[in-house]
């Protein structure tokens, strides 16, 4: 994943070239490779052919070939493109294998996500006031093919996520006890619409730290520069993650690595916005 290694390092690696050349008797090569992400970074570059990496010859591998090689199935890249639609970041950086920004009305880019999935929980740094607590957020599913989701924050890092179908409120109650054994967590944000409700009033009557989460409610403010107004909690608490991902930001989180199914990077990349016409964000 050449597109996730640091100026710095490109630099270390193309000084073990000076040895090599057209007109040296010895040769030296490098071979880069990765996924596109973002339209940023030395990967870009030089995949871009920009002035100064003319020494670097670049190959396209296109989605036909792959599929050729049988490195990729027709039928991925078709099940892909229908849930990330043709046009978005994710379809061209992973199946077409294209560099993408993020559409105008995406709320999280997908490069700052694969940023902070490539970040190793000990790098993560933020504020010391927010990295020196266990936080867990409980999704609880209502059913049929949804999963119940529980992440674990240990200062600026999201050290685990377990997902698994159950909608049952005892046995997802007793999934957090576990992990607050373990973990011994300041707080537990719970989704109390549906049946969340009832795993935050049990967990609560056991007075662990539970705090209810509201998606409908009134947002707590506006965004970091006081000019964004928010419909409700839920479009104040993704722009507020967008802001804590932001690569110029105070805040480095590490996400968890992704996984071969890609959920967590999908299901981020594809949360869009939009204005009512009170001029609020939703």
């Amino acid at each position: 994943e050449s597109k996730s290694i640091a100026d710095s390092v490109w630099d270390s690696v193309e000084g073990t070239l000076t040895g090599g050349g057209l007109d040296e008797d010895s040769e030296a090569y490098v071979l880069a490779t990765s996924t596109p992400g973002g339209p940023v970074g030395r990967f870009f570059q030089i995949c871009d052919e920009q002035p100064g990496f003319e020494d670097w010859k670049v190959r396209h591998v296109t989605i036909q070939e792959a599929i050729k090689a049988g490195r990729v199935t027709a039928a991925w890249a078709e099940k892909r493109i229908r849930q990330w639609g043709i046009n978005s970041a994710l379809a061209q950086n992973h199946v077409y294998g294209r560099f993408a920004a993020t559409a105008a009305d995406g709320v999280l880019p997908t490069f700052w996500v694969e940023e902070a999935m490539a970040r190793r929980p000990q790098d993560a740094s933020g504020p010391k006031e927010g990295g020196e607590r266990v936080v867990f957020g409980v999704d609880v599913s209502r059913g049929s093919t949804n999963e119940t989701v529980i992440a674990v924050r240990k200062g600026w890092a999201i050290t685990e996520i377990i997902a698994f179908q159950s909608n049952d409120t005892m046995r997802v109650v007793q999934r957090v006890k576990d992990l607050a054994a373990r973990h011994c967590p300041q707080s537990i944000i719970v989704d109390v619409v549906g049946v969340g409700a009832g795993v935050f009033d049990v967990l609560r009557s056991e007075d662990y730290p539970v705090v209810p989460f509201h998606g409908g409610e009134v947002a707590p403010g506006r965004d970091s520069t006081g000019e964004i107004e928010f419909l409700n909690r839920r479009a104040w608490a993704y722009w507020h993650l967008r802001e804590l991902l932001h690569p110029n930001g105070l805040v480095k989180l590490s996400l968890p690595e992704k996984r071969d199914d890609n959920v967590l990077l999908t299901q981020m990349s594809v949360i869009t916005y939009s204005k009512t016409a009170s001029d609020r964000l939703k």
